[in-house]
């Protein structure tokens, strides 16, 4: 076989591979939640596969039943909708088709109050929940109790589809500002850069955004999202806005985007600085040198080789993946999942009710 045709046969493994993945990640659809421990939530709808990697519902009520007791010593008010939110994540089909993570915040408030009580009998937080692992405030999307719309019409009596709620407007308090330079323009590699005033602030119910509608008086940089004078949005996946705009002031403003959606972003990580003129310059001369850095990273890699021409390219650096520390293992019964090591520590269940002990 010609090494063409074995080239070929192995980009085809490969697309295949490719093409199931993303089968099995956007596939799934919105579910009704049937999970008893849920079903007082704030929303109603989840998606399977959850954030354990149970495939259906029912395998997933099997392994969170070990924490009923610790739930009854009422250890946190956060364990219950932090479980839940592993467990039976909330679905929004109006977002993403992803399951969404509960916040980091949402997790620490749960094992500070719990874990105490775990150890007491030689129970350690479960790995599987690590807090480290789950998204912040940035550029990740997570969700919270308070981020929960509750109310529904009177003359409704079904609970309905909720979505998360933001009360729109600045944060009270913002931190690690970033500042205008060069160094801090190379190191976040923004997407956009635009001349704005801000307008108004309002929350898009279907998303759970924070949008800051501004009026772009110039663009001073732009990618794939097409940007043009006038009112637009940029959105926050936050509760409130940071870093810090005030309506009917002008700011220099630089982000990333969120291609899949189309949307410019405004993160705590975004360059937001009061408008001077000075910054149209400083721009095209901070993208240009990052464009230049961009495009040069693999002559660069050659040329640190050590042997001219004949030096070895320097290789990409890994990315790390998340990947849940025990991931249960599918059984020839379809209806169960994990090991008969099930417990507190593997985040699967065991074969049969009787076996499984509870984290308390």
């Amino acid at each position: 076989m010609s090494q063409a045709r074995k080239d070929l046969k192995y980009l085809f493994i490969y697309l295949t591979l490719v093409a199931q993945q993303i089968s099995r990640t956007y596939s799934a659809a919105c579910e009704p939640i049937e999970i008893p421990m849920c079903r007082s939530m704030a929303y109603n709808k989840t998606r399977m596969p959850n954030l354990l990697h149970h495939s259906t519902q029912e395998n997933a009520k099997l392994a969170i039943e070990q924490f009923e007791q610790l739930l009854a010593t009422n250890c946190s008010d956060y364990l219950l909708f932090f479980l839940c939110s592993m467990y039976a994540p909330i679905c929004t089909v109006d977002f993403q088709t992803d399951a969404i993570q509960p916040c980091k915040s949402v997790c620490e408030h749960a094992r500070d109050g719990c874990e105490p009580i775990m150890l007491e009998h030689q129970v350690p937080w479960p790995d599987y929940l690590a807090c480290d692992d789950l998204p912040v405030y940035d550029r990740g999307v997570c969700i919270s109790p308070e981020a929960i719309v509750t109310t529904a019409p009177e003359d409704v009596t079904e609970k309905p589809e909720l979505v998360p709620h933001i009360p729109a407007g600045v944060c009270e308090k913002c931190s690690g500002k970033v500042k205008a330079s060069k160094k801090n323009y190379l190191k976040n590699k923004y997407e956009y850069a635009v001349q704005v005033e801000v307008v108004s602030f309002h929350a898009e119910r279907s998303s759970g955004l924070v949008g800051t509608k501004v009026n772009v008086k110039s663009v001073l940089k732009q990618s794939t999202v097409p940007i043009t004078t006038g009112e637009m949005d940029l959105w926050t996946n936050n509760s409130c806005v940071c870093p810090e705009v005030a309506e009917r002031k002008e700011y220099m403003i630089a982000g990333h985007e969120d291609k899949d959606n189309g949307r410019l972003m405004l993160l705590p990580n975004s360059l937001v600085e009061k408008w001077k003129g000075k910054f149209v310059k400083s721009i095209k001369k901070w993208d240009k040198k990052l464009q230049k850095t961009l495009s040069s990273g693999g002559s660069k890699g050659r040329r640190r080789g050590g042997k001219g021409k004949g030096g070895k390219q320097k290789q990409p650096e890994a990315v790390t993946v998340r990947v849940p520390i025990d991931e249960p293992t599918p059984a020839s019964n379809n209806n169960q999942e994990g090991t008969s090591n099930g417990g507190a520590n593997s985040g699967g269940t065991s074969g049969s009710r009787r076996d499984r002990k509870s984290v308390v």
